[in-house]
């Protein structure tokens, strides 16, 4: 008897090694590559900014998949001209999260209800001069890591991402996470003129389709202002800035309500 089991187990041991576990990771989608270059785009007037009709109507709105290629970083990158002053990049992923409110005793109304994790993705932001963007544009992902050589032979590594944003206790190279949107300022007074590469580097990819939608786009800020303040001047909420960036059914709804701060009136629609 114990041949007998010690011989099935070989056999399912055998049987088991047919298994590779794709289907538990992000598969491509043809309809959206995981490399993509979006070429030049045109920086957002104050005015444009300003109506929300040429705030949609002028910005990008796409969608990113996994890259086929195993082991290489996805993302989209897009150039705009240095225009001599301070212009706000803004990037909205895919879908709206929030943290539900558990405490039975005293609840934050507005977060009753729980999100749905698996429509969310991750694109983390990045800008610099184009020069130091160091990725082929549409072929494959780099970063702005640039190698100086000092007059005795000596090779330092230099950080030309100028996006910098910082976390909730102050560190520098912090980034928003799973369906947050990501800003910062860039102040192009000394490069007028000049490209700059925009890159959204792919972190994670919604879990219902493996496709990340998004909303994107850079605009002029006045002087002494910064991206927090131009977009408070149209949104209470980043997310709300540039509107209907997810794709899926009743997704406007959701945005909508949490821009309102109504969500809570989905639990009481489920119940």
């Amino acid at each position: 008897m114990s041949r007998l089991l010690l011989a099935v187990g070989f056999v399912s041991a055998f049987v088991a090694c047919d298994r590779d576990n794709e289907q538990y990771f992000p598969q491509p989608v043809a309809e959206y590559p995981g490399v993509v270059d979006l070429g030049d785009f045109v920086p957002l007037t104050i005015s444009d900014w300003a109506d929300p009709s040429l705030r949609v109507e002028k910005s990008i709105y796409d969608g990113l998949g996994k890259n086929e290629i195993p082991g290489q970083w996805g993302g989209a990158t897009f150039t705009f001209q240095g225009t001599g002053g301070t212009v706000c990049v803004l990037v909205d992923p895919e879908a709206v999260f929030w943290v539900q409110s558990v405490d039975a005793r005293s609840p934050t109304d507005g977060y009753l209800c729980e999100d749905d994790n698996y429509d969310d993705g991750d694109l983390d932001l990045e800008v610099g001069l184009s020069a130091y963007y160091n990725g082929t544009p549409g072929v494959s992902i780099g970063n702005f890591e640039q190698v100086y050589e000092d007059s005795l032979g000596n090779e330092v590594v230099f950080e030309a991402n100028e996006c910098q944003m910082n976390g909730q206790r102050g560190q520098a190279g912090a980034h928003a996470g799973r369906a947050t949107p990501e800003f910062c300022e860039i102040d192009t007074s000394l490069h007028p003129g000049r490209d700059y590469t925009v890159l959204l580097r792919l972190w994670s990819l919604p879990a219902d389709d493996y496709v990340v939608h998004y909303a994107a786009t850079v605009v002029e800020i006045e002087a002494g202002e910064s991206c927090a303040d131009a977009i408070a001047a149209v949104s209470a909420d980043p997310e709300c800035a540039l509107p209907n960036e997810g794709t899926a059914d009743g997704f406007a709804a959701v945005e909508e309500l949490y821009c309102a701060g109504e969500l809570d009136s989905l639990c009481t629609d489920a119940e």
